[in-house]
């Protein structure tokens, strides 16, 4: 890579960190064939909390990682926290999707309520003591980091990727401190963010200060979305339209270079692959798929939901009292957290892909989730479960699925209804 110029990349999401979204793996893999070598900025080993080796880093060995120590106190304590987790037997959990362990003896048992109560101590602190969020603790050790990096390794530009937002700001400290320029790649709104509240007012007078500055002070702003970009501009006057460029996400064809299983004839099977969070509009999907297989003993021989990723607790006992209350035990399931190319083979495996996410505050237009692009590239229909906005028009407009209003539940069903038909069509 002699002869490229060099960007120093600020992520604290990277490989073998657990990555929902792998733009930044992709801009290190690709950013070489533009004259670019880059360099990763990231947290240290020990602070990592998830990790996914199959998330590999697809690029050269090279490419430089530099880890800064990071004081993550959540991380060894999430890790305990794991090792008390109930996993049940197959047995145990048929038609749950639990996975594979068995069952904690008594004395483990008696600790459930422990983790649980050690579980809400660290939201409380997360949600409220460390502004904009617990990555703050990194903040030091990352700008000194930082500052080596750039004097040493002869930096032309730097970038920073958020969420996590606390990534901007060692962009802007460095920025400051050396004058090099600085590209903010917004993969969210921050403070305008309608998925992500805030705790009180004064969290969102800090994060407001902060966003601003981090506006004011970059050179370029890098957003995932016109809708974004239009917000923006919008919100801050002083911004030029030529200051903020949309580079959308994508899929990356590599990334399923393996032979998709076909799907079972016998079963029509709708995954998700994701997290999620309070407010999804998980009852109202559900609730149309209980009223489907209750009035058609095919569909419910049939039809099977596979969800897949980490869910909210709150989330869970939502769904799972639906899920008693048809009787769907045996339709529904729950596969908890899996590497991402076991996700993607998961989806590739599905009749068809649901799409959701919550919020209906202003700027909901702006979302638009990174899994949307690999359910594209599975090639099944997207069940896209969500308001008007990115997401909408790019599964209308890509004809890759159906929108349903997340508040209708009756259009639901119908979009169900009318993909598994279609399905049932074609086997004939």
């Amino acid at each position: 890579m002699s002869g490229s110029k060099r960007v120093l990349i600020i992520d604290n999401l990277f490989p073998p960190q657990r990555v929902g979204n792998v733009r930044t793996v992709k801009f290190v893999k690709y950013l070489p064939f533009y004259g670019w070598e880059p360099q990763v900025l990231t947290i240290s080993m020990g602070g990592i909390e998830e990790i996914d080796s199959s998330v590999a880093l697809e690029v050269s060995g090279e490419v430089k990682v530099h880890r800064a120590f990071y004081p993550n106190p959540f991380a060894s304590v999430k890790r305990w926290k794991e090792r008390l987790g109930h996993r049940v037997s197959p047995e145990e959990g048929e038609g749950r999707g639990s996975g594979a362990g068995s069952t904690p003896n008594p004395a483990i048992k008696a600790l459930f309520p422990l983790k649980r109560g050690i579980g809400y101590g660290l939201y409380l602190v997360r949600r409220y003591l460390l502004i904009p969020e617990e990555l703050i603790l990194w903040l030091p050790f990352a700008v000194l980091k930082g500052a080596r990096i750039c004097r040493g390794e002869g930096i032309d530009l730097i970038f920073s990727t958020a969420p996590f937002f606390v990534n901007h700001l060692v962009a802007l400290a460095l920025k400051t401190m050396t004058g090099l320029p600085w590209v903010a790649d917004y993969r969210n709104l921050w403070v305008d963010n309608p998925t992500r509240g805030h705790r009180t007012p004064l969290h969102r007078a800090v994060e407001e200060r902060l966003d601003r500055r981090v506006i004011e002070c970059s050179d370029k702003i890098v957003v995932i979305a016109e809708q974004m970009k239009e917000f923006l501009l919008n919100r801050y006057p002083s911004l030029k339209p030529e200051d903020v460029t949309c580079i959308g996400n994508g899929y990356d064809p590599s990334d399923f270079d393996f032979t998709p299983p076909a799907p079972e004839r016998d079963r029509f099977l709708i995954s998700y692959t994701g997290a999620i969070y309070d407010g999804y509009p998980t009852a109202q999907f559900l609730t149309a798929v209980g009223e489907l297989v209750r009035g058609d003993p095919e569909m419910r021989e049939k039809l099977r939901v596979a969800f897949y990723g980490a869910v909210t607790e709150a989330e869970r006992d939502k769904m799972e009292g639906i899920i008693d209350g048809y009787g769907m035990r045996d339709i529904v399931s729950f596969g908890g957290v899996i590497p991402r190319r076991e996700a993607l083979m998961q989806a590739a495996a599905s009749n068809a892909l649901l799409l959701m996410f919550g919020g209906r505050g202003a700027n909901i237009e702006t979302v638009i989730p990174g899994k949307l692009y690999d359910y594209i590239a599975a090639g099944k229909p997207v069940i896209a479960v969500v308001p008007e906005g990115a997401a909408a028009e790019l599964v209308r407009r890509g004809n890759c699925g159906v929108v349903v209003d997340p508040d209708d539940t009756r259009g639901i069903k119908k979009a169900i209804l009318r993909l598994y038909r279609s399905r049932g069509s074609e086997d004939q």
